[in-house]
């Protein structure tokens, strides 16, 4: 992987569940990682769901493989949060992601 290529800044957001003093269960997001990546767009679908159109954007994340990432993490990039939808490691050293854009 060359290093010129990782070029964007991106950040992984770790939920975690707490249940406080009354019982309920919170969300608590806890910024796990910070790391540069290469980011190329993979495509955009638009769908009609619930008589609402939804553009759902999906992009290709590399970073490299210095990090232990899940699929329950988030990525933040350009404000916006993307769902990982899949963790590619076969090349050593580094691990492709696909993610798609979290309609808010």
């Amino acid at each position: 992987m060359r290093a010129g290529l990782l070029n964007k800044v991106i950040k992984f957001i770790d939920n975690t569940y707490e249940v406080n003093d009354y019982g309920e269960e919170t969300i608590q997001e806890h910024t796990e990682i910070t790391t540069r990546a290469r980011v190329v767009f993979k495509g955009d679908n638009r769908m009609v769901s619930n008589n609402e159109v939804v553009n759902i954007g999906t992009l290709e994340f590399t970073v490299r493989d210095l990090y232990a990432i899940n699929h329950h993490m988030i990525i933040e990039y350009n404000s916006k949060n993307y769902r990982i939808l899949g963790i590619d490691d076969t090349i050593k050293g580094q691990l492709t992601i696909i993610a798609e854009l979290i309609n808010d």
